[in-house]
């Protein structure tokens, strides 16, 4: 995906959309011709979900239903969506059929431990002292 972004981006500008949401389609339909990269931080929430909550206004079911066909049609323009954590993954993979890539934030400490800095400071050339 990344090196798909790097050649798109050499000749081309990209749409970067923080936390993808409804509210911002107009802007989506606008720059519908340029590569469009879509973010979910934190869980993926799609309107249709809260759908199921009991609420003192029945016109908001009206409107939730209404973001989710809004959100549909939005996604068609997507080329790339990140993600932080695989919860509702399968919803998401439902209505948007490109390419989905899982972006964490934070370490891997799995991949970086800590080492001992003098033994580093050595490996590198660098001063024990600094």
């Amino acid at each position: 995906m990344i090196e798909a972004i790097v050649i798109e981006s050499e000749n081309n500008q990209i749409v970067l959309h923080l936390g993808v949401t409804v509210s911002l389609s107009w802007i989506i339909e606008q720059f519908k011709y340029l590569p469009i990269l879509g973010t979910f931080h934190g869980t993926i929430h799609l309107p249709h979900q809260r759908i199921f909550k009991l609420r003192k206004n029945p016109l908001n079911y009206i409107y939730l239903i209404a973001e989710q066909f809004k959100l549909k049609k939005i996604l068609r323009y997507y080329d790339f969506i990140t993600y932080q954590n695989d919860m509702n993954l399968d919803k998401l993979k439902k209505i948007f059929g490109g390419p989905l890539q899982k972006v964490t934030m934070g370490v891997n400490f799995s991949h970086f431990m800590l080492m001992d800095k003098k033994q580093c400071k050595r490996e590198l050339g660098l001063s024990l002292y600094i």
